[in-house]
């Protein structure tokens, strides 16, 4: 054992993805992160979140997903997900977080690594793509209805699926990438599905 970091705050969760480890703190109401041991490279990564709990790493580029998830199949003017009219006519676009393609009309849920948390009332995401600089931290809050008190959550690389369990709602769900397709999963005889 070897202790990397002494006198935080109030860490709570803690993940480890690459050569970084990140961690929620309630007192600061933050995530950071540092990389190995080094401690010049402490960055707060997002602040002001209320109720954070715990946090969970993933880099899919180091798992065999065996085919790329194709996230939205809706054909708008042949763009994947979203249309906007303009006065030239219109311009493919895709949701916060997702990519727009060479061909300008094909959204890519190409994320590799990103991080997700639960919030009490929400669970997010944040891209860890091209990490070194902090511009490419985007906090998504995946539109996932209904949430009371989520503490506890996972992810399954394979079917692309969101796990997580709420105090709450003393419950267990699942959500697919991008946070639709809710299901409760177990809902009934659970007394504090806490982790």
């Amino acid at each position: 054992r070897k202790i990397v970091l002494s006198n935080l705050p109030a860490p709570y969760g803690l993940t480890i993805l690459d050569e970084f480890i990140y961690w929620t703190d309630w007192e600061t109401r933050s995530i950071h992160r540092i990389r190995g041991d080094d401690t010049s490279s402490i960055a707060n990564i997002l602040s002001g979140i209320s109720n954070i709990a715990t946090i969970q790493g993933f880099n899919l580029a180091t798992y065999d997903t065996n085919k790329p998830n194709d996230v939205c199949k809706i054909n708008h003017a042949d763009c994947s997900h979203l249309c906007l009219r303009n006065s030239w006519g219109y311009s493919c676009a895709c949701p916060t977080g997702i990519n727009l393609a060479i061909d300008k009309r094909t959204c890519q849920a190409n994320l590799t690594a990103f991080l997700l948390f639960a919030s009490k009332h929400s669970i997010r995401r944040i891209s860890l793509e091209d990490s070194e600089t902090s511009a490419a931290f985007i906090d998504v809050f995946l539109p996932i209805p209904n949430i009371g008190n989520a503490v506890a959550i996972d992810f399954d690389y394979k079917s692309q699926q969101i796990f997580f369990s709420d105090v709450s709602n003393h419950s267990i769900r699942r959500a697919n990438f991008e946070g639709n397709n809710v299901i409760n999963l177990i809902n009934t005889d659970l007394d504090t599905p806490d982790g």
